[in-house]
Protein backbone atom coordinates (compact mmCIF):
# COMPACT_ATOMS: atom_id res chain seq x y z
CA UNK A 1 0.00 0.00 0.00
CA UNK A 2 1.18 3.36 -1.03
CA UNK A 3 1.93 5.68 2.16
CA UNK A 4 0.01 8.07 3.10
CA UNK A 5 0.95 11.32 4.83
CA UNK A 6 -1.52 12.49 6.76
CA UNK A 7 -3.87 15.40 6.67
CA UNK A 8 -6.80 17.00 8.43
CA UNK A 9 -9.31 14.60 6.92
CA UNK A 10 -7.30 11.77 8.24
CA UNK A 11 -7.54 13.86 11.95
CA UNK A 12 -10.40 12.53 14.14
CA UNK A 13 -9.34 14.71 17.24
CA UNK A 14 -11.21 18.12 16.25
CA UNK A 15 -9.58 20.15 18.53
CA UNK A 16 -9.12 22.90 15.73
CA UNK A 17 -12.51 24.28 16.97
CA UNK A 18 -10.52 25.25 20.40
CA UNK A 19 -8.10 27.93 20.25
CA UNK A 20 -5.47 25.87 22.51
CA UNK A 21 -6.80 22.51 21.75
CA UNK A 22 -4.56 19.05 21.34
CA UNK A 23 -3.14 18.78 18.05
CA UNK A 24 -1.50 16.40 15.97
CA UNK A 25 1.92 16.81 14.38
CA UNK A 26 0.78 17.08 10.58
CA UNK A 27 -1.75 19.93 11.95
CA UNK A 28 -1.72 22.58 9.81
CA UNK A 29 -2.97 25.37 12.49
CA UNK A 30 0.67 24.17 14.00
CA UNK A 31 2.74 27.29 13.29
CA UNK A 32 0.02 29.23 11.37
CA UNK A 33 -0.32 32.90 12.08
CA UNK A 34 -2.59 34.77 10.24
CA UNK A 35 -0.29 38.32 10.51
CA UNK A 36 2.49 36.30 8.67
CA UNK A 37 -0.01 35.15 6.45
CA UNK A 38 -0.01 38.84 3.97
CA UNK A 39 -2.15 36.77 1.16
CA UNK A 40 -4.78 35.18 3.38
CA UNK A 41 -5.39 38.08 5.67
CA UNK A 42 -5.87 40.54 2.70
CA UNK A 43 -8.66 38.01 1.41
CA UNK A 44 -10.08 37.68 4.57
CA UNK A 45 -9.99 41.41 4.75
CA UNK A 46 -12.11 41.71 1.25
CA UNK A 47 -15.53 43.48 1.85
CA UNK A 48 -17.04 40.76 0.31
CA UNK A 49 -15.19 37.58 1.84
CA UNK A 50 -15.89 39.11 5.43
CA UNK A 51 -19.02 39.34 4.53
CA UNK A 52 -20.21 35.92 3.61
CA UNK A 53 -17.48 34.81 6.92
CA UNK A 54 -19.89 36.78 8.92
CA UNK A 55 -23.25 35.92 7.73
CA UNK A 56 -21.89 32.05 7.64
CA UNK A 57 -21.15 32.07 11.18
CA UNK A 58 -24.12 33.43 12.09
CA UNK A 59 -26.71 30.95 9.97
CA UNK A 60 -24.45 28.02 10.57
CA UNK A 61 -24.91 28.85 14.33
CA UNK A 62 -28.47 29.65 14.38
CA UNK A 63 -29.67 26.55 11.85
CA UNK A 64 -27.76 25.03 14.77
CA UNK A 65 -29.37 26.19 17.45
CA UNK A 66 -32.47 26.51 16.26
CA UNK A 67 -32.83 22.89 13.58
CA UNK A 68 -33.06 24.67 10.56
CA UNK A 69 -33.47 23.27 7.45
CA UNK A 70 -30.53 23.65 5.14
CA UNK A 71 -33.15 25.70 2.60
CA UNK A 72 -33.82 27.94 5.64
CA UNK A 73 -30.29 28.35 6.35
CA UNK A 74 -29.34 29.63 2.85
CA UNK A 75 -31.94 32.30 2.77
CA UNK A 76 -30.76 33.10 6.16
CA UNK A 77 -27.10 33.35 4.55
CA UNK A 78 -27.95 35.15 1.43
CA UNK A 79 -30.27 37.90 3.43
CA UNK A 80 -27.12 38.22 5.74
CA UNK A 81 -24.63 39.15 2.96
CA UNK A 82 -27.35 41.92 1.54
CA UNK A 83 -27.84 39.50 -1.48
CA UNK A 84 -30.98 40.87 -3.23
CA UNK A 85 -30.74 38.76 -6.64
CA UNK A 86 -30.57 34.75 -6.60
CA UNK A 87 -29.67 32.78 -9.40
CA UNK A 88 -30.39 29.23 -8.97
CA UNK A 89 -28.75 26.67 -11.23
CA UNK A 90 -30.62 23.49 -11.21
CA UNK A 91 -30.59 19.91 -12.54
CA UNK A 92 -33.56 19.23 -14.56
CA UNK A 93 -34.02 15.95 -12.83
CA UNK A 94 -34.79 18.27 -9.26
CA UNK A 95 -36.59 21.07 -11.16
CA UNK A 96 -39.74 20.45 -9.03
CA UNK A 97 -37.51 20.88 -6.24
CA UNK A 98 -35.85 24.47 -7.67
CA UNK A 99 -39.45 25.73 -8.66
CA UNK A 100 -40.17 25.22 -5.15
CA UNK A 101 -37.37 26.90 -3.69
CA UNK A 102 -37.91 29.64 -5.86
CA UNK A 103 -41.53 30.28 -4.45
CA UNK A 104 -39.88 30.48 -0.87
CA UNK A 105 -37.41 32.56 -1.76
CA UNK A 106 -39.46 35.06 -3.61
CA UNK A 107 -41.68 35.30 -0.80
CA UNK A 108 -38.69 36.22 1.47
CA UNK A 109 -38.23 39.46 -0.94
CA UNK A 110 -35.39 37.96 -3.57
CA UNK A 111 -35.43 38.57 -7.04
CA UNK A 112 -34.83 34.65 -8.25
CA UNK A 113 -33.57 33.73 -11.95
CA UNK A 114 -32.77 30.48 -12.84
CA UNK A 115 -30.84 28.51 -15.35
CA UNK A 116 -32.14 24.85 -16.21
CA UNK A 117 -28.64 22.09 -16.85
CA UNK A 118 -30.38 21.25 -20.46
CA UNK A 119 -30.98 24.74 -21.39
CA UNK A 120 -29.07 25.62 -24.88
CA UNK A 121 -30.22 22.09 -26.16
CA UNK A 122 -26.64 21.02 -26.77
CA UNK A 123 -26.11 17.27 -28.05
CA UNK A 124 -23.60 14.25 -27.63
CA UNK A 125 -23.11 15.32 -31.43
CA UNK A 126 -22.80 18.78 -31.21
CA UNK A 127 -19.80 18.16 -28.98
CA UNK A 128 -18.28 15.08 -30.95
CA UNK A 129 -18.68 13.57 -27.52
CA UNK A 130 -18.89 9.98 -27.82
CA UNK A 131 -22.52 9.05 -26.68
CA UNK A 132 -24.28 5.61 -24.95
CA UNK A 133 -27.63 4.04 -25.74
CA UNK A 134 -29.36 7.27 -25.62
CA UNK A 135 -27.98 8.42 -29.13
CA UNK A 136 -25.94 11.11 -30.39
CA UNK A 137 -29.49 13.08 -30.65
CA UNK A 138 -29.21 13.06 -26.87
CA UNK A 139 -29.16 16.50 -25.04
CA UNK A 140 -26.29 17.00 -22.86
CA UNK A 141 -26.24 19.31 -19.79
CA UNK A 142 -24.43 22.47 -20.10
CA UNK A 143 -23.29 24.25 -17.14
CA UNK A 144 -21.22 26.20 -18.05
CA UNK A 145 -24.18 28.02 -20.00
CA UNK A 146 -26.01 27.79 -16.94
CA UNK A 147 -22.78 30.05 -15.44
CA UNK A 148 -23.60 32.22 -18.09
CA UNK A 149 -27.00 33.03 -18.05
CA UNK A 150 -26.66 33.71 -14.44
CA UNK A 151 -23.43 36.00 -15.24
CA UNK A 152 -25.84 37.73 -17.40
CA UNK A 153 -28.28 38.02 -14.63
CA UNK A 154 -25.29 39.73 -12.77
CA UNK A 155 -26.39 38.07 -9.36
CA UNK A 156 -25.78 38.36 -6.02
CA UNK A 157 -25.52 34.77 -5.07
CA UNK A 158 -26.05 31.71 -7.04
CA UNK A 159 -27.79 28.44 -5.77
CA UNK A 160 -27.09 25.34 -7.10
CA UNK A 161 -29.67 22.14 -6.74
CA UNK A 162 -28.68 19.05 -7.83
CA UNK A 163 -25.98 19.13 -10.80
CA UNK A 164 -24.00 16.08 -11.56
CA UNK A 165 -20.80 15.53 -10.31
CA UNK A 166 -18.96 17.36 -12.52
CA UNK A 167 -21.38 19.62 -14.31
CA UNK A 168 -21.24 21.46 -10.47
CA UNK A 169 -17.56 21.57 -10.60
CA UNK A 170 -18.06 23.68 -14.09
CA UNK A 171 -21.03 25.85 -12.81
CA UNK A 172 -19.08 26.42 -9.96
CA UNK A 173 -15.15 27.56 -11.91
CA UNK A 174 -17.06 29.70 -14.54
CA UNK A 175 -19.94 31.77 -12.30
CA UNK A 176 -18.96 35.28 -11.18
CA UNK A 177 -21.54 35.58 -8.23
CA UNK A 178 -20.27 33.39 -5.00
CA UNK A 179 -22.02 29.82 -5.02
CA UNK A 180 -23.69 27.72 -2.67
CA UNK A 181 -25.17 23.76 -2.76
CA UNK A 182 -28.59 24.07 -1.60
CA UNK A 183 -29.16 20.50 -2.30
CA UNK A 184 -26.81 17.43 -4.19
CA UNK A 185 -28.27 14.91 -6.21
CA UNK A 186 -28.72 10.82 -5.12
CA UNK A 187 -30.81 8.57 -6.98
CA UNK A 188 -29.82 5.82 -4.23
CA UNK A 189 -30.77 8.17 -0.74
CA UNK A 190 -33.27 10.63 -2.61
CA UNK A 191 -31.05 13.01 -2.42
CA UNK A 192 -29.62 12.25 0.96
CA UNK A 193 -25.75 11.54 0.35
CA UNK A 194 -24.18 11.75 3.48
CA UNK A 195 -26.46 7.75 4.37
CA UNK A 196 -23.52 6.34 1.49
CA UNK A 197 -20.93 7.77 4.48
CA UNK A 198 -21.96 6.77 7.10
CA UNK A 199 -21.33 3.17 8.96
CA UNK A 200 -24.55 1.08 9.97
CA UNK A 201 -26.90 2.32 7.08
CA UNK A 202 -29.17 -0.27 5.80
CA UNK A 203 -27.82 0.11 2.63
CA UNK A 204 -24.53 -0.98 3.42
CA UNK A 205 -22.67 0.99 0.88
CA UNK A 206 -19.85 2.01 2.89
CA UNK A 207 -18.74 -1.14 4.26
CA UNK A 208 -19.19 -2.39 0.91
CA UNK A 209 -17.59 0.06 -1.12
CA UNK A 210 -14.46 -0.09 1.84
CA UNK A 211 -14.03 -4.10 1.09
CA UNK A 212 -13.69 -3.72 -2.61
Amino acid sequence: MTSINPTCVDCGLNTCEQVDGQRPAFCPTNGFSLEENAQLKALLDEDQNRRIIQSAAHSAHVGHRQKLSHLEETILFAEGIGAKKIGIAACISLAAEARAATRVMRKRGFEVVGAICKAGCITFGDLAVPFDERGADAVLCNPIYQAQLLNEEETDLNVVIGLCAGHDALFLKHADAPCTILAVKDFKFDHNSVRALRYGDESGILERLLEE
